[in-house]
C-alpha cells in the first residue's frame, strides 16, 4: 500500500494518539530488548528523514532535530532505544508499526482520491 506525507496538523494528532508508547517494550523482528523512547513529526522526504533521524538520536530532542525542516510533508516515527545501550537504537514508520502489530487505526490520507 502507498503512504502518502501528512500534514503537520495530521502528523502531531498521530504523535498524540500513540504518545502512551513511551516508555513501553518494542520487540518487533529485534532480539535485542528494546524501550520505545518517543513517538515524533519527522520529514516524509526520505533525506530529510535521515537528517531527522541523525539529530534526534544526538539530541533525543523532536523540535531540535527538525529545526532545519521548511517542507509541509510529514510521517511520524516510533524511535526505540536498546534497553542496555543507547547507542543502538531503532526506528519505524508508525504505518508499518501498526500493520506489523495488527493495530486498527485510521489514518489521515489513506484514501485519497489519484492525483493523476
Amino acid at each position: 500500500m502507498e503512504h502518502f506525507p501528512f500534514t503537520s496538523e495530521e502528523a502531531v494528532d498521530i504523535c498524540e494518539d500513540f504518545e502512551d508508547l513511551a516508555d513501553t517494550d518494542y520487540n518487533l523482528m529485534k532480539p535485542q530488548a528494546y524501550i520505545i523512547h518517543n513517538v515524533v513529526t519527522c520529514p516524509y522526504n526520505e533525506d530529510n528523514r535521515k537528517l531527522f533521524i541523525e539529530n534526534y538520536h544526538r539530541t533525543k530532542d523532536q523540535q531540535e532535530a527538525i529545526y532545519f525542516y521548511k517542507g509541509n510533508e510529514f510521517d511520524v516515527l516510533v524511535f526505540a532505544y536498546d534497553a542496555d545501550d543507547d547507542t543502538r537504537y531503532t526506528v519505524v514508520d508508525i504505518r508499518t508499526y501498526t500493520e506489523t502489530l495488527g493495530i486498527r487505526y485510521h489514518f489521515p490520507g489513506t484514501a485519497r482520491p489519484d492525483h493523476g
